[in-house]
């Protein structure tokens, strides 16, 4: 329970949500001021595991999500103007629109998802 205590818990929030039934990439970083950062393998619940990266600009790069036991994964996007692209094994996955800027797809456990904006 270590990585829930103090500082840990603060920049793990800064770099990934998922608490409330969503993830949230980057939700509070602000990468002009503090410029690139990237992250690899952070847990969200639902037994995902989560690596992504933003440039200094503020660009999100692609999101990786391992899901281990399978289920929906519900995520905020990352790249507005349009709706992002998941894809696995090298085919699309479908998405549902949740809410606006809002999507979900069914995982299967053991399977690898790379969530993009193009």
């Amino acid at each position: 329970m270590l990585e829930n205590i103090g500082a840990t818990v603060a920049i793990n929030d800064l770099l990934l949500q998922s608490h409330g039934g969503r993830m949230r990439f980057f939700p509070a970083w602000n990468a002009t001021v503090l410029g690139a950062a990237s992250f690899s393998t952070l847990r969200a619940y639902g037994a995902f595991l989560v690596s992504g990266s933003v440039d200094a600009g503020g660009t999100v790069g692609p999101v990786t999500v391992e899901s281990e036991l399978g289920g929906d994964v519900v995520f905020e996007s990352a790249w507005s103007g349009h709706a992002p692209k998941v894809v696995s094994a090298g085919a699309t996955i479908p998405t549902t629109v949740v809410s606006p800027g809002v999507y979900s797809f069914v995982s299967k456990a053991g399977s690898k998802y790379t969530i993009s904006g193009n």
